[in-house]
């Protein structure tokens, strides 16, 4: 509804077990809320666990906020989607 800090407070309170069962969907709410780094330590947390959402890296339009960054072209790289 646009409120990003309620929003964020809410993330906080989402259990680490589901933080760690679902990085993408982490990260794509982390991209939403402006969260970039935050967004990619849960990619690259999805990409240590073998997480299936990372096969959608490089078509999901909701990560393009994060396409120049290296650390995603890193990740891009690591799974040979370059």
């Amino acid at each position: 509804s646009g409120d990003r800090p309620k929003a964020t407070e809410l993330l906080k309170t989402v259990p680490t077990e589901i933080q760690l069962k679902f990085p993408g969907i982490m990260s794509l709410i982390s991209v939403a809320l402006g969260n970039r780094d935050e967004a990619l330590n849960y990619l690259e947390l999805g990409y240590n666990a073998r997480s299936l959402q990372m096969i959608f890296l490089k078509l999901e339009p909701a990560w393009d906020p994060l396409r120049a960054e290296s650390r995603f072209k890193a990740l891009l790289k690591k799974m040979n989607f370059e």
